[in-house]
């Protein structure tokens, strides 16, 4: 495997496969690995025939939907039902939650300052920071 590829967190896989076995039995340090190798492997696949569909439509981001044309494509359509129950719940999650920082006006914002004020206040901290680092 290669350092650059993406894995999961290896405690919460390590736990899965725990709960999978039963807390009575052992399970080897290295069966965790192969399940964390199998689980990239496996994600690396549908995200490889989800982005073939965007690319067929002419998108260039993967949607929600893609992933689930590939599952079926891939002939594990059994899966489609438990993504799109997740996916609904993600939707409803997000709804509810607060906004991230493109809804979130910043403090200076709040306050009504300018950008030039704005950037001056920034100047000002930079110089500020830049002054307290050469007394160290």
């Amino acid at each position: 495997m290669e350092d650059s590829d993406i894995l999961l967190p290896k405690l919460t896989v390590q736990k899965l496969v725990k709960d999978a076995v039963g807390a009575d039995k052992r399970v080897a340090g290295d069966v965790v690995d192969n399940v964390l190798i199998c689980c990239t492997e496996f994600i690396k696949l549908i995200v490889s025939q989800a982005t073939e569909i965007g690319d067929a439509e002419g998108k260039t981001t993967v949607i929600p939907e893609h992933v689930i044309q590939a599952l079926e494509k891939l002939g594990l359509g059994n899966y489609t039902a438990e993504v799109n129950a997740c996916w609904e719940q993600f939707k409803a999650d997000s709804k509810s939650a607060p906004q991230r920082l493109g809804g979130r006006k910043s403090n200076a914002d709040a306050q009504g300052m300018s950008e030039e004020q704005q950037a001056a206040l920034q100047e000002e901290m930079f110089n500020a920071a830049r002054a307290q680092a050469a007394d160290l």
